[in-house]
């Protein structure tokens, strides 16, 4: 049963990076008239699940400045590089914070959570910058005994 369990786990993390990936085509542009119009600071995102101990998540985070990407770190202040992966299993309730540097642009969070039949959880996804809020959404998932799969990617620079 573990291995099947490290199986679906592994599956499960590879098809989330494949569907959260970018495309060689977004190009950002910024236009330098336009920088008052950016929300340069501190941007963060903050998420609790709720859930069965085999329900299982990924949490994929990358930010950018005017000049490349931003410095991230975790609720504690603990460095945790240009790009953030956070996967595990749910076990209860687990919280994931991701926050950038004070010369953040944007942040994106691609999240995929699943479950198996009659696994249920409950995902809660907020995201500021500075101390406006710009999302706060809530999802339970598995009330109706079938297996899960949840996904969703968001950005700080859109409401």
């Amino acid at each position: 049963m573990k291995t099947k369990n490290s199986f679906l786990f592994l599956a499960f993390i590879a098809l989330s990076l494949l569907f959260s990936g970018c495309d060689k085509n977004d190009n950002i542009e910024i236009d330098d008239d336009d920088s008052s119009e950016l929300n340069i600071g501190v941007h963060k995102f903050i998420i609790e699940v709720t859930g069965d101990d085999d329900v299982i998540q990924v949490a994929n985070f990358v930010g950018s400045t005017e000049t490349g990407l931003a410095k991230l770190y975790d609720e504690d202040g603990k460095y945790k590089g240009e790009s953030y992966l956070e996967s595990t299993t749910v076990g209860k309730t687990k919280r994931i914070v991701c926050q950038s540097s004070d010369k953040c642009i944007n942040l994106i969070l691609a999240y995929n959570l699943a479950g198996s039949k009659n696994e249920k959880a409950t995902v809660k996804i907020k995201s500021y910058i500075g101390d406006k809020q710009i999302h706060n959404m809530e999802e339970s998932l598995g009330a109706n005994g079938d297996s899960f799969y949840y996904q969703v990617t968001l950005t700080t620079d859109n409401e």
